[in-house]
């Protein structure tokens, strides 16, 4: 189970969770495009800014995702 989901609100306190080791399992780069077909490329963009943003970046690290 993702550690972002373990620590959900409506799971954190239903039961219990191991954080695996970093240094165990190769490191998941994850990342975002724009398609040049999008319905709002716009709101696209605004979407995108906002999760690069402070605000945001902060609620990722809460639920246990590592920034770079």
């Amino acid at each position: 189970m993702a550690l972002s989901l373990a620590l959900a609100p409506t799971v954190v306190s239903t039961g219990r969770y191991w954080v695996v080791p970093l240094d165990t399992y190769p490191r998941m780069e994850q990342g975002g495009t724009i398609l040049k077909g999008a319905v709002s490329p716009d709101a696209a963009r605004q979407f995108r800014s906002f999760l690069l943003s402070a605000p945001a970046r902060a609620v990722l690290k809460r639920y246990g995702f590592f920034l770079s």
